[in-house]
Order: C-alpha cells, then sequence, then structure tokens
C-alpha cells in the first residue's frame, strides 16, 4: 500500500513538474526588438522607439523644423506619420530638405526680388520680397516662364529646382523680357567649344510700348570653370548685322549660377549672335604688370615678349616718376581678327584691367586705356565736371567728343605719348593750354 502512494505521488510530482515546464516555455517565447527612430538635418522625430513585442504597433511622426520639409525615411516611405508592425529590429532615420523654390504641385515658384525703400531718415534701403507665382512651362526646357502685365520672363532653374540668380549685383531673377511666350530654337551659333548653348525666341509688339523692340533672343550657355570650357576662354562675339568682331563686353553677359545669360535684338545694330570665339589663353608677367595673351598668335613667351616690348618699354618710359601705372594689374591682348574697338578697360575698386584687340598694341592705344584706369580708379582724385567742362570749350580729337572720360584718355595720351602726333595732325589732336595745366597739376 506504501509502495501504491509512493507511485502515485511521483507520478503526480511528475505531471506537475511537467505543467509548470509548460507554461514557463510559453512565458519566455513572446520575442521582443528594438525599433529606434532619428531625425536628420532639419528636424526631429515624435518618439525616439525602444523595445516593443512581437506583433505590437508604433506610431511615429517626422517633423521638420521652420524652413525645412520632410522628404522621406531611409528606406524609402515619404509618410511623415506611419504605424510600424513589430516584427524584428528597426532602425529608420528622417530625413528632411530645404524645399525647392519650383513646386510641381502647384506648378508655382517662390522669387526673392530686392526692392528699394525709404527708411525713417528719408535714405534708401533693401528689401527682400519673396512671392510665389504661376510660371508655365517651355517646351524642352528645364527652366520656366513667368508672365506680368503680358510681359514674359525666363526663370532659370537649377538640377534642384531652386531658381537661379544673376551675379551682377542686382540680384534679378531674369535676363531680358519677352513680349510674347518664348519658344527654345535651334542653336547655330558656332564656337571653338562646346557651350551647351540653348537659344530662346521671341517676336511679337510689345503690349505697352509701340517703339520697343519686338524680336528678342535669349542666350543660356555654360560658364565651365570659372569661364574657362576645354582650356579655352571667351575672347571674341560676332553678330548677324556686323563685319567685326565684338569683345566679351559686347555680349554683355551676366553669371547666373553655371551659366552665362545674354540677349540679343534683331533690332539693334548688332543683331542675333552668330559666334562666341573661345581660345587658349597664357599669361606672364613684365615690368609688374600680368600679361594675358592668346597662344596660337605667338611662337611662344619670348616671341609674345619681343613683339609687345618695344611699344610697352616707350609707354613705361613716359610714364616713368608718375603714379599712373601703379594701379594697373592686367593687360589682355587679344588679336588674330579685327574687332569693332581697339581697347577697353575698367576698374573694381583701385585694380585696373585693360583689354587691346590687337597683336601688337601701340603706344597711343596702351597710353589711352592706361588714362581709363588711372582715372576711373575708386580714389581718383580727378574732377569729372571740370572735364566736362574741357569737353564743352577744347576741342582734343573726335574720339575725345564722346564723353569726359574719353576726352580725358585722349587728353592723357597727347600729354604722355602723343607729342608727335601734336606736330603731325595738329588739326586732329590738340592739347590746349587749360588742359595741359590741369594735368600738370595731377601729374607734377
Amino acid at each position: 500500500m506504501l509502495k501504491k502512494h509512493f507511485l502515485y505521488s511521483l507520478l503526480l510530482s511528475f505531471f506537475f513538474f511537467s505543467c509548470s515546464s509548460d507554461e514557463t516555455s510559453m512565458e519566455t517565447s513572446v520575442r521582443k526588438y528594438i525599433i529606434t527612430f532619428t531625425a536628420g538635418e532639419g528636424g526631429t522625430v515624435s518618439t525616439i522607439g525602444g523595445e516593443y513585442e512581437l506583433g505590437q504597433t508604433v506610431n511615429v511622426t517626422a517633423i521638420p523644423r521652420e524652413g525645412y520639409i520632410f522628404k522621406d525615411w531611409s528606406d524609402g516611405n515619404t509618410d511623415s506619420t506611419r504605424v510600424i508592425l513589430v516584427n524584428g529590429n528597426l532602425n529608420l532615420i528622417a530625413n528632411f530638405e530645404v524645399p525647392s523654390d519650383f513646386d510641381s504641385i502647384s506648378n508655382t515658384v517662390l522669387l526673392r526680388q530686392v526692392v528699394y525703400g525709404a527708411d525713417s531718415q528719408g535714405g534708401e534701403v533693401e528689401v527682400v520680397v519673396e512671392e510665389r507665382v504661376s510660371v508655365t512651362a517651355i517646351s524642352g526646357s528645364r527652366h520656366k516662364v513667368f508672365e506680368n502685365n503680358e510681359i514674359f520672363y525666363i526663370i532659370q532653374l537649377n538640377e534642384d529646382n531652386n531658381v537661379v540668380y544673376g551675379e551682377d549685383g542686382t540680384g534679378r531673377f531674369f535676363m531680358t523680357s519677352h513680349n510674347e511666350m518664348p519658344q527654345l530654337i535651334d542653336n547655330h551659333i558656332l564656337s571653338d567649344v562646346n557651350l551647351n548653348m540653348e537659344v530662346y525666341y521671341s517676336n511679337a509688339q510689345h503690349p505697352h510700348d509701340s517703339n520697343a523692340p519686338s524680336e528678342a533672343y535669349e542666350y543660356i550657355w555654360d560658364n565651365g570653370d570659372e569661364g574657362v570650357i576645354g582650356g579655352k576662354q571667351f575672347i571674341a562675339s560676332k553678330f548677324k548685322n556686323t563685319e567685326k568682331y565684338g569683345t566679351p563686353v559686347d555680349v554683355s553677359a551676366v553669371k547666373f549660377g553655371n551659366k552665362w545669360r545674354a540677349q540679343s535684338n534683331s533690332d539693334s545694330d548688332y543683331g542675333p549672335i552668330t559666334e562666341l570665339v573661345y581660345k587658349e589663353l597664357a599669361t606672364l608677367t613684365y615690368k609688374d604688370i600680368i600679361f594675358e595673351y592668346e597662344v596660337d598668335l605667338y611662337n611662344g613667351e619670348e616671341d609674345f615678349l619681343e613683339k609687345i616690348k618695344p611699344n610697352f618699354d616707350k609707354v613705361y618710359e613716359n610714364l616713368n616718376g608718375t603714379n599712373a601705372i601703379d594701379n594697373l594689374n592686367t593687360i589682355y591682348i587679344y588679336g588674330g581678327r579685327t574687332y569693332t574697338c581697339g581697347g577697353e578697360s575698367k576698374c573694381d575698386e583701385n585694380i585696373g584691367y585693360i583689354w587691346c584687340f590687337t597683336t601688337i598694341p601701340d603706344v597711343g592705344l596702351y597710353t589711352h586705356e592706361i588714362g581709363h584706369t588711372w582715372s576711373l580708379r575708386a580714389e581718383s582724385p580727378v574732377d569729372w565736371d571740370k572735364w566736362q567742362f574741357f569737353l564743352e570749350n577744347y576741342y582734343c580729337s573726335d574720339y575725345a567728343l564722346q564723353n569726359e572720360t574719353e576726352y580725358f584718355a585722349e587728353a592723357f595720351m597727347c600729354y604722355f605719348s602723343g607729342q608727335q602726333l601734336l606736330i603731325d595732325f595738329p588739326n586732329q589732336y590738340q592739347l590746349t593750354n587749360p588742359v595741359r595745366e590741369q594735368l600738370d597739376l595731377l601729374f607734377n
């Protein structure tokens, strides 16, 4: 009897412990997983996640900060709010971005324009105004057209669909205006390099000005690497209505991001662009002046110096003892073709630059343009009202009749390098005593 009781107890104990073991196994078989949520630059997430059981759901929302929009999750999902079903470990990153100016859904573009107003003291103040405007697509182009008061403007968009603004100090979004919806036309402009040129055309009467040009061309082409394309730089232009080549300035191109933009019309003296000349250039320094020249016009550096030194040395000698050449930084010598003008010059603050459009500049050309760079610098002592008076009362040359700055440059040339011209051509070049005395005051 005792033996039976012991066997029964043993069986009961086995059954009990067997049941207890099964229950423990059921409890430990519930799986748990780690779910994490993180935010990239420009936003936050509503939860960072944690440990969850299999089959649970987790709600999460990506929240952009001001100035950003939600882009997507790291798994490619584009819903900002999600319900995640837990079935394994998961790490999700919310990505944010600055919104593009162009909105393809509403077909609008956010434009930023600089306008000028008056401050409390009556002075002028710049104000940036933002406005979202409706735009129209141009067939075959990524750019858009904005119409305002029956006038059409091409808005240049970059690869991220953001507006590209001009870098000429105005901050403008357009290069020129059109009297009708411009069309992208075939490009027939000749060039030494691949410009990746886009040409836009319109031809309609101006809705508010019958005297305004009707036909308009607008050009957009690659800027290359700071203006260099295939190792060559832009040095000349050709227009339909001109036999001679224009200078780079004649194109009046404005940099918009990584593109150049320019415009022309058939009603002007030049007409549409037919050629843009790009050439390989070399540089050297002589008498502390940088010279840049076309490589294929000379047989190396020595040949270039041999050709330009005699005339430049003469000018350098004529200006010796003055500060007339002190601010001159670079002389660009572009020849090989007949240009519409002999030279150009400009100053960036006090730094002077000269372009000579001939293979071998003469003494007069050098001196005339140096007169510009000296007189037009930011710290110039020239009283332009006085030179306007000279222009109106004392003849210097026919070329000097254009304006007071050309008058000064011609007088400067006659004063330093034109003594023989004054003797040989007294009716064409004159330097009267009042003008000479003023130059004496400036340079002696």
